[in-house]
């Protein structure tokens, strides 16, 4: 009996706290900020110049699916890094590729997982990761390494068992190690590219959306990132 109390007393205890702690209001903006905001965009101008603006970039988010945003994110068992090899450069052409910029890769979320690099024009890694990452998504949808099927796991121009080259620039999430014990962090480029360039941009675009219109999609969106 006394547990039972217990118990009742603690889930009464979560209730008043979540009540407390309710959200009641808007936070970054007033409702008259939100209004004038909204009346702007109506009015005038250079606020509609502006709504443009973000509509342009906030809608093609809309048009994605919600499975597509999610698996942009990837989960703490992929790392995040802001060179694919700093001393060598590109497997293909070396530094060559430091002739474009310290941060010289070609990335596009259209190209899920993939790096080109500007100098040679070559693609990195040589493994589709995709079907291997999914295969790997756990509770919540969030990838786990040790679920990932490693069959999975090789390079697609060269998949036969017996190639030799069936393992060459394949990255399995922690990047790929040469025959000269070098590493080379495809995956963990492309992770750090979607975390912080493509997702903080894509989030903030879908926010101010919905700031100057009031369209839930854009909240929803927003939501899902």
């Amino acid at each position: 009996m006394a547990f039972i109390i217990s118990c009742l007393a603690f889930l009464i205890m979560l209730i008043v706290a979540k009540k407390a702690l309710a959200k009641e209001d808007t936070s970054l903006y007033t409702r008259e900020q939100i209004a004038t905001a909204r009346h702007n965009v109506k009015t005038y101008d250079w606020a509609k110049t502006e709504l443009d603006q973000v509509l342009s970039k906030a809608d093609s988010w809309t048009e994605r699916s919600d499975e597509e945003l999610w698996n942009l994110i990837t989960g703490q068992e992929i790392p995040r890094g802001i060179h694919v090899n700093p001393n060598l450069g590109c497997p293909s052409c070396g530094r060559n590729v430091y002739k474009f910029g310290n941060y010289p890769w070609i990335v596009s979320i259209d190209r899920p997982w993939k790096l080109e690099c500007p100098a040679c024009q070559e693609i990195w890694p040589k493994n589709d990761f995709d079907p291997f990452h999914r295969s790997g998504l756990g509770d919540g949808g969030v990838f786990r390494r040790h679920l990932a099927d490693d069959s999975l796991l090789f390079n697609t121009d060269h998949p036969g068992i017996e190639d030799e080259l069936r393992g060459y620039a394949v990255d399995d999430g922690q990047g790929w190690v040469d025959n000269d014990g070098e590493r080379w962090w495809f995956i963990a480029f492309y992770s750090h590219y979607c975390t912080w360039t493509v997702l903080p941009e894509a989030a903030t675009a879908l926010a101010t959306a919905y700031l100057y219109t009031g369209d839930q999609r854009y909240a929803y969106k927003a939501a899902v990132i």
